[in-house]
């Protein structure tokens, strides 16, 4: 086997040299006499001959490029991790200065535990944590500078973010932190720390080719678009034309572009393509490959303008591409660096850690600099503390999350994967507009590989961990249609972390419908909008009445008593919702005449545009439908708000529906003429409604298939029951 292989392998060798000869003897030396690509499809605009020669000459006196630096393969910006690139509808819960002075002191605490843990391994991680492709210690990034980065994070804070470092009321508490900072590394690891790259390569194949305006943006962006929000426009850096860089670092494959590159117009009146097909080693014809040291192909085709994605054909002020260990992209985050922690700080009196640096003029040096090497990471912990440490979206907060991993013995690796679909795609929850998240079980592995190397978890799996204060979950207006408050009770954790253990089995056959024989899940009665409505109808309801989770008590010991009464009526409720809603195509023909049916009564119309003011709930059910791409837990927060007017509040007719509810729970789930009622106060507004019930069968089927989705905290005997069987498994 070994000596065919040789053989193979001699032969594949031979056949490339003969192909470079070949190529060599019928050169040009005239790099603008090869054809460009035929098969692009924009418009190709060729530049009059006599300037051709000299337009290569100033690309490549502009392409001058560091030798030392270079990567493999890849080590591009995930979409989710080019922070302006994916807008997401983060809701972050703005700290007052006395909070972020408390954290700050805090972290002082937590910091001194956290560098006992960590420096004593710094080789460690070095030589087993940061590793290349090739399994070799990354030359870019090493722990040392990590280190420093950290105490600018922790102490000093990039604007109103402080690296979370964990709980200092408790002798364990800083592993929160280093939670934190694994879940960090674990992205790191993948998106940049593998391919040794801290500048974006250029990595966006167009139609066959790599365009050099893919500085200006990769996949359709714009970075120097991406600008600061009205309020915080004084903080971003100005795109000046005339600004000449070129990146430290590159991709190192054979026939990998050079790295990134801006210039004015001036000087570089268009930009074509690198062309990394071609053979530039022919010393028979005199020709090199020396763009770049290690260079094996390619070379600069400037013969004609070749656009990006996007349409750009230069790249003047396209100095804005991803840096860092997580990719810090758009003159918005290159500007807050620079007002915060730069010279922009410190020509206004402010506190400064660079007073000397200006990362608008000179951006690069987050990746260039030797005497900072510490900024390519704290460049990433902006990101991170910006966009997912502080992550709060339908129902999902990061810290909330992370404490829950952490107390939960920090086996569920579906925390992990949600900080993997933030990184990667946006979302916690993908697959999202952007698509599933790239190397998933890469950056699992990861997480798992720096909680080993950490010493975590250091407390056995089963045992008790002291107790610990969960962080605040940040609020946001109810218009947002994510309403998550501060300081959630325990009462409602606990019905929170019920649904959520049956997410799967709840998705698949409650939050489902059938279109044209194949199940799919509903876009907009979707788990994440439930449970964010769900705590929004508990903790602020609507017109002072909330939804009830039965008698608040102290979960120790547990009143399961009580927490039946509130899963019985989450169950109730999931039911009716199934049945009239939810499997059919939401904003369907069904749907439109039950929404105008059952919503469009009475006030309720008023009421609703009271936490909707943008919508217009009493112009009939179009306006509804308009308004579900812009606000996700809308339909949910209907059915929640119609549930409590109607429904849980009707006590006329002889029949009160909490005291039912409770009575129901309290006989053992045995007397299913309950549910009968409520499907009628539902359907035809009266317990006392005598005659068919549209879809009554089906609305109790549904009740006994709800159920069982809801918990597995206790056992009930329920031998002909499957719905609650199965809810209270």
């Amino acid at each position: 086997m070994q000596t065919f292989q040789s053989t193979i392998q001699r032969h594949f060798i031979f056949g490339i040299i003969c192909a470079q000869v070949i190529h060599c003897i019928g050169a040009n030396d005239d790099l603008n006499a090869k054809p460009g690509p035929q098969q692009l499809d924009q418009p190709r605009t060729r530049q009059p001959p006599d300037d051709a020669d000299a337009n290569i000459k100033e690309l490549e006196d502009v392409v001058n490029l560091n030798k030392n630096d270079y990567i493999l393969h890849g080590g591009h910006s995930s979409p989710g991790a080019m922070n302006n690139g994916w807008k997401k509808n983060n809701h972050r819960r703005t700290q007052s200065a006395a909070e972020i002075a408390a954290a700050k002191a805090n972290n002082v605490e937590l910091l001194e535990k956290i560098q006992s843990t960590l420096r004593p391994l710094g080789v460690t991680i070095d030589s087993s944590l940061f590793l290349t492709q090739l399994y070799e210690p990354s030359k870019i990034y090493k722990f040392m500078d990590l280190d420093a980065a950290l105490e600018v994070a922790a102490i000093d804070g990039i604007a109103d973010n402080i690296l979370y470092l964990g709980d200092v009321s408790n002798s364990l508490g800083h592993e929160y932190g280093l939670v934190n900072l694994a879940a960090f590394l674990a992205q790191c690891m993948k998106e940049t720390i593998q391919y040794d790259a801290c500048d974006e390569n250029n990595w966006d194949l167009f139609n066959g080719v790599y365009p050099l305006s893919n500085a200006c943006g990769q996949l359709e962006q714009s970075y120097q678009n991406y600008k600061c929000p009205p309020e915080e426009q004084h903080m971003e850096c100005p795109v000046d034309p005339n600004m000449e860089i070129t990146a430290t670092t590159h991709a190192n494959w054979y026939g990998a572009p050079p790295g990134l590159f801006c210039a004015p117009k001036s000087k570089l009146p268009i930009t074509g393509i690198w062309d990394h097909e071609y053979w530039c080693d022919c010393p028979w014809n005199g020709e090199s490959c020396d763009v770049y040291e290690g260079q094996k192909s390619g070379r600069f085709d400037n013969e004609v303008a070749v656009a990006n994605r996007a349409g750009r054909t230069d790249v003047e002020g396209c100095c804005w591409w991803g840096r860092g260990v997580i990719q810090t992209t758009g003159v918005c985050n290159y500007g807050k660096l620079n007002y915060y922690l730069g010279k922009a700080a410190a020509d206004e009196g402010r506190d400064s850690r660079y007073p000397d640096i200006d990362f608008c003029k000179t951006p690069e040096i987050i990746c260039a600099s030797e005497e900072h090497a510490e900024l390519k990471w704290i460049a990433g912990l902006f990101y991170w503390m910006k966009d997912v440490q502080s992550y709060n979206q339908d129902g999902w907060h990061y810290l909330t999350e992370l404490y829950k991993f952490v107390n939960g013995g920090m086996t569920d690796m579906g925390f992990i994967d949600a900080v993997s679909g933030i990184v990667n795609r946006g979302c916690h929850n993908p697959p999202c507009a952007t698509g599933e998240v790239d190397g998933l079980l890469d950056r699992r592995g990861n997480f798992q590989k720096v909680l080993t190397t950490f010493g975590l978890p250091s407390v056995p799996v089963g045992s008790t961990r002291p107790p610990s204060t969960l962080p605040p979950v940040p609020g946001t207006s109810p218009a947002s249609g994510a309403v998550i408050l501060a300081d959630s009770s325990p009462w409602l954790i606990y019905f929170i972390d019920t649904l959520q253990s049956k997410r799967e089995e709840l998705e698949y056959k409650a939050l489902s419908y059938q279109q044209d024989g194949v199940l799919k899940l509903s876009d907009h009665y979707t788990f994440d909008a439930l449970v964010a409505s769900l705590t929004t109808a508990y903790q602020t309801g609507y017109g002072g009445n909330i939804f009830y989770l039965g008698k608040e008590s102290d979960l120790t010991p547990v009143d399961h008593s009580m927490q039946k009464v509130g899963l019985t009526n989450i169950a109730a409720f999931l039911s009716q919702s199934i049945t009239e809603h939810i499997q059919d195509d939401p904003c369907s023909d069904n749907n439109l005449v039950a929404i105008e049916g059952i919503y469009m009564v009475t006030s309720g119309c008023e009421k609703l545009e009271e936490i909707y003011p943008a919508v217009d709930f009493c112009s009939g059910p179009e306006s509804v439908c308009s308004q579900l791409d812009t606000y996700r837990t809308l339909m949910w927060d209907i059915a929640f708000f119609e549930w409590i007017e109607n429904v849980q509040s009707y006590d006329r007719d002889g029949w009160n529906y909490i005291e039912k509810l409770n009575q129901f729970v309290e006989d053992g789930l045995k007397d299913f003429s309950f549910i009968s009622t409520v499907s009628k106060i539902v359907a035809k507004g009266s317990a006392d409604y005598v005659g068919e019930v549209p879809n009554s069968n089906q609305r109790w089927g549904k009740f006994r298939i709800s159920v069982p989705f809801v918990s597995s905290s206790f056992r009930l005997v329920a031998v002909y029951m499957p719905v609650f069987a199965g809810l209270y498994l």
